[in-house]
């Protein structure tokens, strides 16, 4: 056992936040013990795709279709393409034959789970949010093992459930403690001396929330020097040149590191994987959750441990911006506050608890 290297297969995306967690963890396993190589099975035309690819791990891309819970007329062609997916994944999981396969609530991960699941495989699922997703829920029947970030989900799985925190880049925490504000300033062109907003609307961009940049942008830098970040294809239709204001449709994990580290607030959506980011790095954020969805939960939640402010995307004016912003760049003792706070909200050390589990499915083969 000790020359013989298992293959572990991920599955995710469609977004990045059921991806960079998992990227994370592919790269703490590889760099704790040399026994271990990766695959990753995404969507075909995912965005996932090219953020895999640049990590240097084989992909392969399937057909998966898309948990929808509204109408629309390709609900219609999706149970078929979940069919096809399934098979696909099937054919690459028999000839494989991975030691398990790891997913983080995607719609991808259905038909790679139930495939996994009719071979025998290990499936191991990661619940990120307060609430389950439908993704997490319609494959945990097919699991081995569900992790949670929050001891609070735990018990929507029962007694595979785990709690084990959530997993974040070693690149990210290790960039952004080797840096300065000051640094991390400059490199955005900007002046330390003046106060720093960073706008995230997740991986796929927020059109309400970039909406709201764009026609206030005015008013906007005025006051802060703003780094925003659009989503992919969600940039400005003309580019805006304006020295306190820098846009990006998407930001490597060292950018990400150094925008963290020059803010001194960020706007966000409540996704865990940028919640995860915030929580180990100790940044003061104001939430704006995507409406009725989980996002609102994330968002309670930290809100009710005063680990951050939320601002409901339906209350996203001028006004009520400056009135957060300031809130936070002006009371030192609330940012402070804030600070140590989001830090305990998720527990140490995913990855050892992930290991074992893995460790865990060698023995048994």
């Amino acid at each position: 056992m000790d020359k013989k290297k298992f293959l572990i297969v991920f599955t995710g995306g469609g977004t990045a936040g059921s991806v960079t967690p998992l990227l994370a963890l592919a790269s703490e396993l590889k760099k704790r013990s040399d026994k271990y190589h990766f695959f990753w099975i995404g969507a075909r035309g995912g965005i996932e795709k090219s953020i895999i690819e640049k990590k240097d791990m084989p992909f392969k891309a399937i057909f998966c279709g898309n948990l929808r819970r509204y109408f629309s007329w390709r609900n219609f062609l999706d149970p078929f393409l979940v069919i096809v997916g399934f098979l696909q994944a099937l054919v690459f999981l028999m000839r494989k034959r991975p030691l398990c396969v790891i997913a983080a609530g995607s719609f991808t991960q259905v038909p790679v789970g139930w495939a996994a699941w009719s071979l025998r495989i290990p499936l191991v699922i990661h619940q990120q949010d307060i609430r389950p997703g439908l993704a997490n829920r319609l494959t945990a029947p097919a699991a081995r093992v569900i992790t949670t970030a929050f001891e609070e989900t735990a018990h929507y799985f029962g007694k595979k459930a785990v709690w084990i925190g959530n997993f974040i880049q070693a690149e990210l925490e290790e960039e952004f403690h080797h840096l300065t504000r000051a640094q991390a300033c400059q490199y955005f062109g900007f002046n330390s001396s003046k106060p720093v907003v960073l706008i995230m609307g997740g991986s796929t961009g927020a059109q309400a929330i970039n909406s709201f940049v764009y026609q206030n942008l005015t008013d906007l830098i005025a006051k802060y020097q703003i780094i925003h970040l659009t989503g992919y294809g969600k940039g400005p239709e003309q580019d805006i040149k304006k020295g306190r204001y820098v846009w990006f449709e998407f930001l490597s994990t060292v950018q990400i590191a150094r925008a963290l580290r020059a803010a001194d607030v960020v706007f966000s959506r409540a996704g865990l994987g940028a919640l995860t980011e915030f929580s180990y790095l100790g940044k003061p954020v104001i939430l704006i959750p995507i409406p009725n969805s989980h996002q609102e939960d994330n968002a309670s939640y930290y809100a009710k441990r005063q680990a951050a402010l939320v601002l409901p995307q339906k209350d996203l004016n001028k006004d009520n911006f400056i009135k957060l912003a300031n809130k936070i760049i002006q009371d030192k003792k609330l940012a402070a506050q804030l600070k140590v706070n989001i830090r305990n909200i998720l527990k140490d050390d995913a990855f050892h608890a992930m290991k074992n589990i893995v460790t865990g499915f060698m023995w048994d083969r």
